[in-house]
């Protein structure tokens, strides 16, 4: 450490050479880093400036705001669309995603977790019952075949 003496108060005072580096270390307390700037233009202050909102402009704001969120989320009516394209809806138990839920509903049951559902025309919006197909996790991660041009494919 380095001893220094303080700028307003004249007193003598320890600081680390790093803090001498970064162009501080001048003052021995904040409150000679405040008598300082007697006579001299405040520095701004970062706390509430202005005026608040009020309750209808909240309200707009957050309006404003919804389908804003982290990535590429986009709001719809009772849920999000996320990055790679499913539809995830908020139910009792959080959020799910709705074609597991569409599954769910037309087999009476909840899925297990070894438990896929395929979309027949790869459109992962599109969740009809007659799109959706339940698939066991391996043979779904194996061989796949494009139901337009019957090509066969591996997937992961």
């Amino acid at each position: 450490m380095i001893q220094r003496i303080c700028k307003t108060c004249g007193k003598t005072f320890k600081t680390w050479p790093y803090i001498i580096r970064q162009g501080n270390g001048r003052f021995c307390s904040s409150t000679c880093v405040g008598f300082s700037f007697k006579g001299r233009k405040q520095r701004p202050s970062y706390g509430h400036r202005g005026k608040k909102h009020s309750l209808r402009g909240r309200k707009n704001i957050s309006i404003g705001r919804k389908g804003k969120g982290i990535g590429n989320k986009n709001a719809f009516e009772n849920g999000w669309t996320l990055l790679n394209g499913y539809k995830r809806i908020l139910t009792s138990n959080g959020y799910k995603l709705e074609h597991r839920i569409v599954m769910e509903k037309l087999l009476g049951r909840t899925l297990l977790s070894k438990e896929h559902v395929h979309h027949r025309n790869a459109n992962k919006l599109d969740n009809r019952p007659e799109n959706l197909v339940l698939v066991d996790v391996t043979p779904h991660y194996e061989q796949v075949s494009c139901p337009q041009c019957s090509f066969t494919f591996a997937i992961r």
